[in-house]
């Protein structure tokens, strides 16, 4: 250290981990001051830091700079493990604790609402519970090679038998990472559980080496919303209502690793929020996501007899001329059906630009995003947004119920009553 120095403050935990403040920037000591190492600037910048003070129940340190105002380090709890176990980073996957996470509401500040860059405004901590994890960077080969050394190579290779150098190769296939293998590889598999240790959400993130941050929402398991896209079998869980206050262990697999951390998620303490509201708002999400499955298994009944349609028209290749006319008039007044089913749930998949229309998928995101939004009991308003709610899916489940047992049973009994040959008879030649 070769600059001027303002400030200096000692962790109230870890007493060996220090944060000095100076004319050129940030500096840490995890020795309590025998070493130092300075922020690199893409952290923080090269500028004089005139003060600092870490919060003792946040576990945030706020830090004043000359001519850039004020930094605040969200959490200080990774320097606090790095300093208790020095070679921590050693390992190949850590999970480093986190900070209480806090169930709050979100809204603009008072004036200006678009002031483009006539305003200064400082990045907002994120919400949800942050998560910090470390993966270790793998060691790189040394591919330098000597001359001679690749000239002894050639020789050694020229002398291998035939025979083993195809049984290395068995044996170098055999490792090959299959398909799975290959899509969970640097994957985070993120089990969250309760108290009492039931899983109640299933999270996938991609890794990258060294540090790696997001965040859990505080939601528990959800259901899925109707959709036309096929999810696979490991998809994410759907979110769902947001958890009660307690303590959370959060379990992550990573390639061979394993390691977790516990969160606990309190309320907004400026809100007066009671148990009650508490099961008001969760007993009112409850019944959405009731109504949420109904239209989801609603409309994949629709997406399943489009996919029955698709095979059928694939498969008549070798029908008869007339037959194939047949069918194909009986399949186009199905589609025009299904069309018209579909966009009462949501917008053809072709449709392009803005759009005033209101289907069913209107109806279940603003009453979900109307819900989720409060933190107490919603009120009289969100009793009744829901019960219209509630009205749309039945509207619609009727229909599609309708058009099932009526004329896509007609269709697939219509349909029984046709055969031709799978294979193409094809002729020998003489």
């Amino acid at each position: 250290m070769t600059s001027f120095v303002h400030a200096i403050v000692q962790d109230p935990v870890e007493q060996d981990l220090l944060f000095l403040g100076a004319d050129d920037g940030l500096y840490v000591s995890r020795d309590r001051g025998t070493s130092w190492a300075r922020f690199p600037a893409k952290v923080f910048p090269r500028v004089p830091v005139t003060d600092m003070k870490i919060h003792p129940d946040d576990h945030s340190l706020v830090i004043g700079t000359f001519g850039r105002s004020l930094y605040v380090m969200d959490n200080v709890l990774p320097w606090r493990e790095l300093t208790k176990s020095k070679d921590l980073l050693e390992n190949k996957f850590t999970f480093f604790p986190s900070k209480t996470a806090v169930q709050s509401p979100y809204r603009s500040v008072d004036g200006i609402r678009f002031g483009a860059d006539a305003e200064f405004r400082g990045e907002n901590r994120r919400g949800g519970a942050r998560l910090v994890m470390y993966v270790k960077p793998e060691e790189k080969k040394d591919t330098t090679v000597v001359a001679s050394d690749t000239a002894d190579r050639k020789k050694k290779k020229d002398k291998v038998k035939p025979e083993i150098a195809l049984q290395d190769t068995i044996a170098k296939d055999s490792t090959a990472l299959t398909e799975k293998e290959k899509k969970d590889k640097d994957v985070l598999k993120l089990y969250v559980l309760d108290e009492q240790r039931d899983t109640i959400r299933y999270i996938r993130h991609k890794l990258t080496e060294g540090w790696n941050e997001f965040g859990w929402d505080m939601r528990r398991k959800g259901v899925r919303y109707p959709s036309r896209r096929d999810l696979p079998e490991d998809a994410d869980d759907a979110a769902g209502q947001y958890v009660n206050p307690g303590l959370y262990t959060l379990v992550g697999l990573f390639n061979d690793q394993k390691d977790s951390t516990v969160v606990e998620v309190r309320l907004d303490p400026r809100l007066e929020i009671t148990s009650a509201d508490l099961n008001a708002r969760n007993a009112l999400i409850n019944t959405l996501s009731i109504e949420i499955n109904r239209a989801h298994i609603a409309f994949k009944a629709l997406m399943d007899a489009g996919k029955d349609i698709r095979m059928i028209e694939s498969f008549m290749t070798n029908a008869p001329d007339s037959t194939k006319k047949e069918i194909r008039d009986s399949i186009k007044v199905i589609k025009k059906e299904l069309a018209s089913l579909e966009e009462g749930f949501m917008r053809p998949a072709d449709a392009k630009g803005y759009t005033s229309e209101i289907n069913l998928g209107t109806y279940l995101s603003e009453t979900g995003s109307y819900l989720n939004s409060s933190l107490g009991d919603p009120g009289s308003n969100a009793r009744n947004l829901l019960a219209q709610t509630q009205a749309e899916v039945s509207r619609q489940v009727k229909a599609v119920n309708d058009f099932l047992n009526t004329d896509w049973e007609g269709f697939q009994k219509w349909m029984a009553s046709f055969s031709w040959p799978v294979f193409k008879e094809i002729k020998r030649p003489e």
